[in-house]
């Protein structure tokens, strides 16, 4: 499972309270990084922050940055981790890149499929990744409305409603796993044809989205992601890889498992229609 808007929003807030006003001292980029700038992930190789302050945290989607001056240094699309070190303590072994800090403390980047590490030099370039991430289900503009503006374009599948190259609207943050659990409690299946989506099914969409990420978010992110302090979340997913073989939470029906657009949905055929 991939960092998503509640695992994103509590790593934010701890970076915000534990890094304000450090400097970075040096940046380490380790041998196993190689593919991740090859692949563009990561300009660190060519852009030193070493002496610069951190002024800020923000958190956008699932995307985290770090504020230092004009530039922003720029966390996103994750499966992997971002963990504090204090002073003295061993970094973890198979961490891709290291932040030293002014204070001896650090943190480690550990990617374990794909990931951003940046630094975004110029503001059209932040606006450009602010701009991506849409629309958040916690920010007031979030809406029904929305809902219906993400389903719009015909490149959109309900199975998986972002992370789909050229799409302009999604709400930001929800990734594949918390999108089984909104479905779910909006009753909608993931089989559907978008264009079959009614006024009321935009209405239940909005609505479970929030409920989902407000409940998630409370809950510090899922329980199989670890925070910026390597301590785990305390959400638990209705529907996930946990259900194969296993009754609906609600019916006691069968839980249907399905391949849709390269994941894995999980979905009950008498709740979901």
């Amino acid at each position: 499972m991939a960092i998503e808007f509640p695992e994103a929003y509590t790593i934010a807030s701890q970076m915000k309270t534990s890094l304000v006003g450090r400097r970075f001292a040096r940046v380490e980029i380790r041998p196993s990084a190689a593919n991740v700038i090859k692949w563009g992930f990561s300009n660190l190789d060519k852009v030193d922050i070493a002496g610069e302050e951190i002024s800020g945290v923000l958190h956008y989607g699932d995307e985290i940055h770090i504020q230092m001056g004009d530039r922003h240094l720029m966390f996103g699309d994750l499966i992997g981790r971002l963990l504090y070190h204090a002073p003295g303590q061993q970094v973890h072994p198979k961490a891709r890149i290291i932040f030293y800090l002014d204070d001896g403390a650090a943190f480690s980047y550990l990617i374990s499929l794909y990931g951003y590490a940046r630094v975004l030099t110029t503001r059209d370039e932040i606006d450009r990744f602010i701009r991506e991430q849409g629309i958040s289900p916690l920010d007031p503009a979030f809406s029904p409305a929305y809902m219906a503006k993400v389903f719009s374009e015909s490149k959109r599948k309900i199975a998986k409603q972002n992370n789909i190259y050229g799409i302009q609207y999604k709400a930001g943050g929800i990734g594949n796993g918390y999108w089984q659990d909104v479905l779910f409690k909006a009753g909608v299946l993931p089989i559907r044809k978008s264009a079959s989506l009614t006024d009321a099914d935009f209405e239940k969409l909005h609505r479970s989205s929030v409920d989902v990420i407000s409940a998630a978010t409370a809950a510090h992110g899922h329980f199989d992601e670890l925070d910026f302090f390597d301590q785990p979340g305390g959400y638990r997913r209705i529907l996930g890889k946990h259900s194969k073989d296993q009754p609906c939470p609600q019916c006691g029906g069968a839980i249907t498992t399905k391949n849709l657009l390269g994941s894995t949905s999980y979905y009950c055929q008498n709740c979901q229609h």
